[in-house]
This record gives C-alpha cells, sequence and structure tokens, in this order.
C-alpha cells in the first residue's frame, strides 16, 4: 500500500480526471451530492469559500496496493482503509470523495478531499509525504498487505511523466556512484547519459547544501529522487569509494594497502565556479547585512562631538 500526494490548485481538474474515465466507481463520499459532476465541484467550491485566503484548497491523493492484494481488496475493504488513512492523516471534518479506478493491474482509488474543513480552518499538509509514507506502512504491518522491495521492484513500463523520468535518474546514478571516487568522474559517468547536477549554496557562507540532477527540463532534488541520493549520502558514498581506491593502491600518490593520509571530503575536491546569477544573489545578500551592522564613528570624531556637547 502506497500513497501518492498529487498537487492540484482546482477541485474541477480533480473531479474530472478521476470520474472522467470509464472504469471509475465512487465507493464513498460525504459533505457532497454525488448526483452529477456539476454538483459535486459546486460543493467543493462552496465550501472552499469559507476560507479564500487558502491557495491550494484541493487535497488529491491516490492509494495504491499490490496486484497480490488483489484478492483481498474489494470496494468495501478499500473504503474502510481509506477512512482509517484519512483519520491517521488528520483529514477530518471535512468533505471527500472516494473513487475507485480498475484500469490498471493493481487496485488503487483517489481521494479527493476539501482541505477547508466545515468550520473554515485549514488542513494541514506540512510535511506530508513524509507522514503518507509512514502511515501507510502502519497499515501495511497491520493488515499483512505485500511490502515492495524497493525501486527494483518497481514496474519501470507502467511509469509516466515525472515519476518516469524520476526512475530513469535513479537507474543512471546509482551504478554510476558505485564506482566514482569523485563529484568529478561521477560527473563524467552522468554526462554521457545528458543528466546533469547542479549544487545549491548556502547564500552567506558559500557552503554546499544540497544537490539537484536534471535530465532535459525536468529536475530533481537528489533526496527526491532517493533518500540515498542527498548530497551528503552522496558525499559519504564518494569518500568511502576514494578510501578504498588508496587502500588497493589505484589512486595516485598512494602506497598499495597504506593510505598516505585520509583523503579529503570528495566535495572539496570540486569546487564548480559558480555562476553569475548564482554569485550575483551571494554579493547581494552580504551587501543586505552590512547595513544591519552598526559603525562605530572613529575615535577623534567621537572625542570632538563629546567637546561640542560641553
Amino acid at each position: 500500500m502506497i500513497g501518492k500526494i498529487i498537487k492540484s490548485r482546482h477541485f474541477e481538474r480533480c473531479v474530472r480526471y478521476c470520474l472522467g474515465k470509464d472504469q471509475a466507481f465512487i465507493l464513498d463520499a460525504r459533505g457532497i451530492r454525488t448526483s452529477s459532476l456539476q454538483r459535486i465541484i459546486h460543493d467543493f467550491n462552496m465550501q472552499r469559500k469559507l476560507n479564500m485566503r487558502l491557495g491550494v484548497a484541493a487535497g488529491h491523493i491516490a492509494l495504491s496496493w499490490s496486484p497480490r492484494d488483489r484478492g483481498r481488496i474489494t470496494p468495501s475493504v478499500m473504503t474502510q482503509r481509506a477512512r482509517e488513512y484519512m483519520d491517521k492523516m488528520g483529514i477530518r471534518d471535512t468533505q471527500y470523495l472516494l473513487v475507485e479506478h480498475r484500469d490498471r493491474p493493481h487496485p488503487h482509488l483517489h481521494l479527493i478531499y476539501n482541505r477547508v474543513n466545515r468550520r473554515g480552518k485549514t488542513i494541514s499538509d506540512k510535511f506530508q509525504r513524509l507522514h503518507s509514507g509512514r502511515v501507510c506502512t502502519e497499515l501495511k504491518l497491520k493488515y499483512g498487505y505485500m511490502v515492495s522491495p524497493g525501486k527494483a521492484g518497481v514496474n519501470r513500463a507502467g511509469l509516466r511523466g515525472k515519476d518516469k523520468v524520476r526512475y530513469q535518474l535513479f537507474d543512471a546514478i546509482c551504478p554510476a556512484l558505485e564506482s566514482a571516487r569523485s563529484w568529478q568522474e561521477l560527473e563524467a559517468a552522468l554526462s554521457g547519459k545528458d543528466i546533469q547536477f547542479r549544487f545549491r549554496y548556502q547564500e552567506q557562507t558559500g557552503e554546499i547544501q544540497g544537490v539537484s540532477f536534471a535530465a532535459g527540463k525536468i529536475k530533481f532534488k537528489g533526496s527526491a529522487i532517493d533518500s540515498s541520493l542527498s548530497f551528503g549520502r552522496i558525499e559519504q558514498q564518494l569518500s568511502r569509494n576514494l578510501v578504498r581506491s588508496i587502500a588497493a593502491g589505484q589512486h595516485p600518490g598512494s602506497t598499495a594497502g597504506i593510505p598516505a593520509e585520509a583523503p579529503p571530503r570528495a566535495s572539496d575536491l570540486y569546487r564548480p565556479e559558480k555562476n553569475d546569477a548564482q554569485q550575483n544573489e551571494q554579493n547581494r545578500s552580504v551587501e543586505s547585512t552590512r547595513g544591519l551592522v552598526r559603525q562605530d564613528p572613529p575615535e577623534e570624531n567621537f572625542m570632538q562631538q563629546k567637546g561640542r556637547g560641553r
């Protein structure tokens, strides 16, 4: 069981997508009339007006189970699990719509809910992906659902759009990272696959804080591709690879099995020049902080002012 958070600003788009398929079936609804598509959209938008300050009021989550669980996942069970999921996610006291889709081999449903509850309060979506993952894991263990063997068990052929690119990046970066000993070597291995990476810098100090990878026009933070591809994790892996190569005598200036000294961090060996936009942004940041520092007058001027005061 997994939960995919889908961002959408408008109820109309969510509802039309979920109900527009031939094999779409409404499982459950609360606070809305389901007699027509127009009434569903109207009722969501009416409650949304209780809090017009909220920019994104439409909540949309797809809940999916493994094809191996199909025999156990009836429409009634899907509804019960979705209600339990919503409760644990804090989605309460609001309108919602549950729609089952039967166009894929795996059982799945779409949950549309109003982030403006019946009292006009906002249902938070902070850390929602992290929270959803924990809730799904809890429900999988509670009911004995199939546990996916990680990204290796994902059917690549069924992926579309950004999800497809995310897994393409994952499948390309991980093998390159197994042997790369530096960011330069990783860059060279990925450039042949038309993949680029870019560091994110801390504005005040210029220290590297993160890394993102891009294929064409689509870009992801390393940690968004997989937790093992965050800047810190990659840095550790490159350093381990470098230590192993030194110990094996495969690194220039080393004696087999006896590294002369502890190797530096991988990022210290690779400091690409910042582009003009990044450098200008840092310069503006530094200039903006100078005005906040009190400048004391020179001692001579201070004494003259003190004398005049007498």
